[in-house]
């Protein structure tokens, strides 16, 4: 939870009033937040899902592709390189 230090460090770091940051504070919470009903985020839910549904309906794999892989990574030296 931002407190009244934290206010005054930024209105020092910004050179603005106290006044000034808390409204600057509170329009970016607004702009944050959300006034929708519920009606607007169950369709928007809903078309979401069906959206999703509609792309992810049936997956194809590449079996000749497969194989080539299987067959390269069999007669090629390969470097496990780890990234996370």
């Amino acid at each position: 939870m931002i407190t009244r230090d934290s206010f005054l460090q930024i209105s020092k770091e910004k050179k603005q009033s106290i006044t000034e940051v808390t409204e600057e504070a509170k329009a970016i919470i607004d702009e944050m937040a959300h006034n929708m009903s519920l009606t607007t985020l169950r369709f928007m839910a809903f078309l979401l899902r069906k959206i999703l549904s509609t792309l992810y309906k049936k997956v194809l794999v590449n079996g000749a592709g497969i194989e080539r892989v299987k067959d390269i990574c069999c007669s090629v030296v390969k470097i496990v390189v780890l990234t996370e």
